[in-house]
Formats: C-alpha cells, structure tokens, sequence
C-alpha cells in the first residue's frame, strides 16, 4: 500500500459535510489559477463571490465563440468563450458538447452583456433528477425539481463529482462592528428546528488576516458565539499563545457582547499540505487550490482555527475536557439535553444498517447545508429559518481500517485482525471499485447540491476506492421520509487542503466547515483537514 494510502487509512473517521477547511472545489476554485481576478475569501461570500459558476446542461456550443448551457429548472444561460480557455479534466474534452454536464467558470464581469467563460468543468453524467432544458412545447427534460423517483437506484460512480457553487456563509446573532478586522465565513452547529430550548449552540469565523506579534501572549484569531436561550448574546474574540511550541497553548475569550473573559485551552496541532491533492490521478482534483492562511471550524466537542505560524499552518482546537472554560466551546457539553436528543435521532439511523456499534456518538454533527436555507436564516435568525437540515455521525477509525485493509491490506491498528468486509478475503487487492461506510446521516428536509436534490430521510455514507485504493467520489444508500429506496446516489467529495503533520496529536475528528454536502473533509488524525 502507498504512502498516501496510509494517510487516508490512519486518519479516516469520516464524514462529510464537515471539515477543517476545505477550499472551494475544482469547479470553483481553477478560476484562480487562469485568471487574473480577484481570489475567493470569506469576505468575498458575503458581499458576493469574484466569479460566476454555473452549472448545466450544454445546449448549443460554438467552439471558440460561445457556450449556452440549461440549469436544473430550464433556464438557460449563455457565455461568450475566453481565451485562453481551461478545461478540466483535459480527458473529457472531446466530450464537450451539446448534452454534455458542465460547470462554467467566468469572471464577474458583463461585458457586452455577456459572461465570459475562462474555464469548463466537464463531469462524468448528468445527476439523476436533473431537470435541464425545456422540451420542445413546454415542459422540463426530467422529473419535477425535488420530487424523487422510484426507486433512485445508480450505479457506482466513474469518477469524481466536485461541488458547482460555495456554501455561503451564516451570521452571527448580531452586527460585530469595527474595529475588529474583517472576517473569514461563519459557520455554526445547527440543532434541528424542532427541538426544545432551541439555540445554535456555536457560530465561529476566523479573521481574514492573523498577524503574529512576538512581544505579545495572545494573538487575536477570530470571533465566537456561544448560543443560550438569554436575550444577549455573548460573543468574544478568541485570542491563543500562537508563539508557544507546546503541544497544548493557552487562550482567551475576550468578551465583545458580554463582560465576562474566558480562559481556555487549545491543542496545538502542525499541519502539512494533503498529498491526495496534488499527487490524485484525478485532475478534478489537483487542480484544487491550497488552504487560505486561516480559516475556523466546529466540531461537535469545540472550535478550531488555522493560522499560520513559524512552522507553517497550525491547527488550535479547544478542549472541552480541560480544567479551565473551553468546555463552553462544546455544543455538546454546553447543550446536554439538545445533544442528547441528537444521539436520539441518529441511534435508530445506525441500527438501519448494521452500524450501531461502529459509529461515534460523541462526535455528531449537526448543520445546515442547502443553500437557500442559509441564506434565509443569515436574514431573518428565525428557530424556523435556522434548523439543521443534516444530522451525521461518523464510524471509527478503527472500523474504516478494517473494511479498508480487507480490499486493499494492511494492520487493522487495534488488534491485528482483518475483519474482511469485502468480496476478495482481504488478500491486499481490489479488482473493483470499492465503497468503504464512513457513516451515517439522517437529512432532515430536501438539500440541493451540484444539481440534484438529497431528499429528507436516512442514509449510509459510503466513499469509493478505485482499484490502486486512491479515493474518488462519494455517495449515498437509503431510504427516503416517502420509502424510495436510493442506491448510490453520488454527492460532491474532494480532498481535504490540510492533514495533520506527522506526530502531531489527535483531535476531534467530525468538523463543520465552509465546504459544500459531502465533500470529503473528515478524517482521523493525520488526515483531518
């Protein structure tokens, strides 16, 4: 087994829609590398991204000239074509053309009208339940938007599915006015809409910029909000020793909303650029642009931020088991009850597929994740406007080891045994691709993502594997709130940016980022991103 395999394999736990950070994906992101606009930041996603991405059907093309592509709801879209022009990836150019499943990258300029296209992603096929242009007479090309067919049975993905826009950021409770410096996107822990004393227990955000002053403690990092049921909120500024080399710092949480100052205790945590991203045989993914200097995510024991340092990027995460106040940066400490009924809602997921005693408890998440619906909280702040829509919980380590060991070989890392999952007696190899389960996840209302709609109900996460053991796609197997049966039903995945340094301690291994449904951001230890 290679060296990058190990790393996916140590430090798997899994799941998806949560991450340290993993930057926009090729669809999104290989703007950045052919022209010369502006990059994509936090900021950028507030006030409005520096490039159009849109995905579709391609209706008519004219080679050199222009591109005019239909959306899931029909509507089409047309752009003049830039010089030079990136196609990714560059074995599927001949597929370009009328039918063909498309993102199309432009700057957010209109010159003439007209957006002009400076990059084109083209995917494997069109998602099942993508709607696209009209037909002739009126009427869309596919099934009602958000409404499943029966069954949704698709075969094992060809390859990777990367995410066709940004999910933007939330809010915090109320306006954190200057002089603080600007910030990078706000993610929060969501509880479903209908639980009781209903708060979002943790909203975070990392300051664009972090400047390291050696005369001085602590470094401002960024800004939290810990929720409550009170009429004030209380938001601090999150200051850590980032000059200390121990594997444990010291931090505070100034108050902004609040009078109270916190002291908390932060991991130290080095990491290193993710091989899987620049060594993928996939170009969907080695085009995928490197983490931004800093950035914040939420896991369900704490918050974490990226800064970097004298030694590179750096992870700090709270540590909801110290002596001090950082268990306040725990949803699932701070809010027992609530938590308690998220173990409620995901224990019965589990049992569905055999899982129950393989998935971690500790270490659910729970988020938003269709877009629409963040913005709509972003706006209004309503319990209503800003429920979950997935709740996931990943498996072990300890059991993705074993089922990956029995295809592709190797020590299970506890005691020894292979436990073979799969069809080939777990001799070290895997004529075909593999699918590993690496959770479960219960959605709670539809989620559009890249042109297809996740509708409401329960599902295992599985991630495929091709033959040499290289990760490539992500998908889902369940059932829906109406009993369709959905089988493989592919969702974005990329690489995490950043793993954890060799050596380096462990952490949380379920995280909520800034990163599309699904993508593949999760991981234990060396491979958390």
């Amino acid at each position: 087994m290679n060296k990058n395999v190990m790393l996916s394999l140590m430090s798997l736990v899994a799941l998806i829609a949560t991450s340290a950070y993993v930057p926009t994906a090729a669809a999104a992101n290989m703007s950045t590398s052919m022209t010369s606009s502006a990059s994509w930041s936090g900021a950028n996603a507030i006030q409005g991204t520096p490039e159009v991405r849109r995905v579709g059907i391609v209706v008519d093309y004219h080679p050199g000239q222009d591109i005019t592509i239909a959306d899931r709801h029909g509507t089409e879209f047309m752009f003049d074509i830039g010089s030079p022009l990136r196609i990714v990836p560059s074995h599927r150019a001949h597929l370009l053309g009328v039918g063909a499943f498309v993102t199309i990258i432009a700057p957010n300029n209109v010159p003439n009208g007209h957006h002009m296209a400076v990059g084109i992603v083209i995917h494997p096929s069109v998602p099942p339940g993508f709607v696209g242009p009209s037909e002739p007479g009126g009427g869309g090309g596919g099934p009602t938007p958000g409404v499943p067919t029966s069954p949704k049975e698709s075969p094992p993905p060809s390859g990777p599915l990367t995410p066709g826009e940004d999910k933007p950021p939330e809010s915090f409770s109320q306006p954190v006015s200057p002089p603080l410096p600007p910030l990078n996107t706000i993610t929060g822990y969501n509880l479903p809409s209908d639980f009781v004393d209903w708060a979002i227990p943790i909203r975070v955000a990392a300051f664009e910029t972090i400047t390291i002053n050696p005369l001085e403690t602590f470094t401002p990092v960024g800004v939290v909000e810990i929720g409550s049921d009170q009429s004030t909120p209380r938001i601090y500024m999150v200051a850590i020793d980032l000059v200390s080399t121990g594997t444990e710092v010291q931090g505070q949480l100034l108050p902004i909303t609040t009078t109270d100052t916190l002291n908390v205790t932060f991991q130290r945590i080095p990491q290193v650029p993710n091989p899987e991203r620049t060594n993928s045989p996939y170009e969907e993914f080695q085009v995928l642009e490197p983490a931004p200097d800093s950035f914040s995510t939420i896991s369900a024991g704490g918050v974490c931020f990226v800064a970097t340092t004298a030694d590179g990027p750096t992870k700090y995460c709270s540590k909801p088991s110290a002596s001090d106040e950082s268990a306040q940066l725990s949803a699932r400490n701070s809010f027992p009850s609530q938590y308690e009924q998220l173990q409620d809602l995901i224990s019965p997921v589990a049992g569905q597929f055999g899982l129950e005693n393989v998935i971690q408890l500790g270490q659910i998440i729970s988020m938003q994740e269709d877009v629409q619906h963040i913005l709509d909280c972003a706006s209004t702040l309503t319990q209503q406007a800003c429920g979950a829509d997935v709740v996931v919980a990943p498996v072990t380590a300890q059991y993705f080891q074993q089922q990956f060991n029995g295809q592709f070989g190797g020590d299970d890392g506890d005691n020894g045994d292979d436990e073979d999952n799969g069809d080939n007696g777990g001799n070290g190899s895997s004529s075909q691709p593999t699918p590993i389960t690496v959770g479960v996840v219960k959605v709670l209302r539809p989620v559009d993502t890249f042109g297809d709609t996740i509708q409401p109900g329960d599902y295992q996460i599985d991630y495929w594997f091709d033959v040499n053991g290289v990760f490539y796609a992500a998908t889902l197997t369940g059932v829906t709130t109406n009993n369709t049966q959905v089988t493989n039903q592919q969702v974005p995945a990329v690489p995490a940016a950043l793993i954890n340094a060799p050596n380096s301690p462990p952490q949380p291994p379920s995280q909520i980022s800034a990163c599309r449904l699904f993508r593949r951001c999760v991981f234990w230890q060396s491979s958390c991103g």
